[in-house]
């Protein structure tokens, strides 16, 4: 599968199950954080490599579908590189 047919398959899964918008504790599992400290504590620092926001009278922070869906893309890609060039 091509990097741009795997990130439209992530987008569009996502999407079905999210929506436009990921947000809070699902957000959070997406991206791979066990705990809700350690997500603000990245999120604080700006290590997250990606774009979140928060929304006028909503708890926690929030990321466009495609966004996530990009960095999954972007983060498996970089991990099979690196794992094919330490072989």
């Amino acid at each position: 599968m091509g990097i741009n047919a795997k990130q439209k398959a992530i987008e569009v899964e996502l999407f079905n199950r999210y929506g436009p918008l990921i947000g809070g504790c699902d957000l959070r599992q997406c991206l791979g954080y066990k705990s809700s400290a350690s997500f603000n504590r990245a999120a604080k620092l700006g290590i997250l490599r990606l774009s979140v926001f928060e929304i006028e009278s909503r708890r926690g922070k929030f990321a466009l579908t495609r966004d996530v869906a990009i960095w999954l893309k972007d983060v498996s890609t970089t991990s099979l590189s690196k794992a094919n060039n330490d072989n």
